[in-house]
């Protein structure tokens, strides 16, 4: 019996940014968002004092972001300390 192979055709390509947010802790968490959806964090790279630096904690989360569709230069944003209030 021969398995045959179903092909498909792409319809629409959505949009999507990658960016990297940083935490008070130090530890990077790659962001990805496809255009009309809500942000999700898709990875993160935890930084450790007396394990990790600041150099190579952001040079792997850049090396993550680049695998999810980032280009140079990716963006940087700062995490607030406290989550804004919602009502």
């Amino acid at each position: 019996m021969k398995m045959e192979v179903q092909t498909v055709q792409v319809v629409k390509i959505i949009p999507s940014k990658v960016w990297i947010e940083s935490d008070w802790c130090g530890s990077k968490h790659v962001m990805r968002q496809h255009e009309g959806h809500e942000p999700a964090q898709v990875a993160t790279v935890y930084y450790c004092y007396g394990h990790t630096d600041n150099s190579s904690t952001r040079g792997l989360a850049e090396m993550i972001a680049k695998a999810f569709g980032a280009v140079d230069p990716i963006e940087h944003r700062t995490r607030e300390l406290m989550p804004k209030a919602t009502t």
